[in-house]
């Protein structure tokens, strides 16, 4: 017998939970399928892609209704805890977000974006800091992207699409929306094709429509040749009340990358899945 709850709220999704033994559960978040299951003394996980879709939702089901050719990674224990949870990532590189168009700003110039970033989730069995991982899966194809010359650069990820000119987007419940600002802060106009964000140094909420990350503030400064990334402590959006599930991974000033880095069309290519980049 199918047992389903669909969450229209997005914070309910990121809750503990238990499951009983000799039981299964599929996740959906968007087009991410996630399967669970467990016995008296192994959890088990496989991750899928389909179709993309607005929904969140667990149901829970015998085992003997799983579908067969999953591809299983399995973690025993002495004794298989009954509580997981899932829990969002952002990508663990810088990502590559192109601009509309090639954006020019004069002196004092101010615009805002939103753009949609991939997210990865993690499943744990067990509570808080003794809880196991179980597995990992992207909710969409990464996409990677070189920015910097055939000497040298850096290895991003690359947004799945430009950003948009409204700060209040929906990322969709399978991505992370992230808003920022770009100000020009030097005396001379300045003009760029994309933005480089890293989400390791910014909070992530749940909010009720879509993950969110607190916002960045770029400034941009034409004689320097520098662009100056720093995210703000505030939490993002205008629904409230969002609920912070992770702050920043990483600490230290504001990242600065070189104006040369956010001109141009960096090279975009996809890996599949499994693959690595040498």
């Amino acid at each position: 017998m199918l047992d389903c709850d669909r969450m229209h709220d997005c914070r309910q999704f990121w809750v503990e939970r238990e499951m009983p033994e000799g039981r299964a559960a599929l996740w959906r978040l968007g087009g991410l399928k996630i399967w669970l299951a467990r016995t008296g003394t192994e959890w088990r996980f496989a991750g899928e892609r389909g179709v993309p879709r607005d929904v969140s939702e667990v149901s829970y089901v015998p085992l003997d209704v799983v579908p067969e050719d999953l591809a299983w990674r399995s973690t025993v224990f002495a004794e298989a805890p009954r509580v997981f949870s899932l829990h969002p990532r952002v990508p663990d590189r810088p990502v590559l977000i192109p601009l509309p168009g090639r954006l020019a700003l004069a002196p004092g110039g101010v615009a805002e974006f939103t753009a949609v970033i991939p997210v990865w989730i993690e499943v744990r069995a067990g509570r808080a800091e003794a809880a196991a991982v179980l597995g990992t899966a992207a909710a969409r194809e990464p996409r990677e992207a070189w920015a910097g010359t055939l000497e040298s650069g850096r290895l991003l990820y690359a947004a799945p699409a430009a950003a948009v000119a409204a700060p209040e987007e929906s990322a969709g419940r399978d991505a992370i929306a992230a808003s920022f600002c770009l100000r020009n802060t030097g005396d001379a106009a300045v003009a760029v094709d994309q933005v480089c964000l890293d989400l390791r140094r910014a909070s992530l909420y749940a909010g009720a429509h879509c993950l969110r990350v607190s916002s960045a503030d770029v400034e941009l400064d034409g004689e320097s040749g520098r662009a100056t990334v720093a995210f703000t402590t505030d939490a993002p959006g205008r629904e409230a009340p969002p609920r912070k599930l992770a702050g920043p991974a990483m600490s230290g000033p504001a990242e600065v990358w070189p104006l040369s880095a956010l001109r141009g069309n960096a090279a975009e290519f996809q890996l599949p899945e499994g693959g690595r980049f040498q």
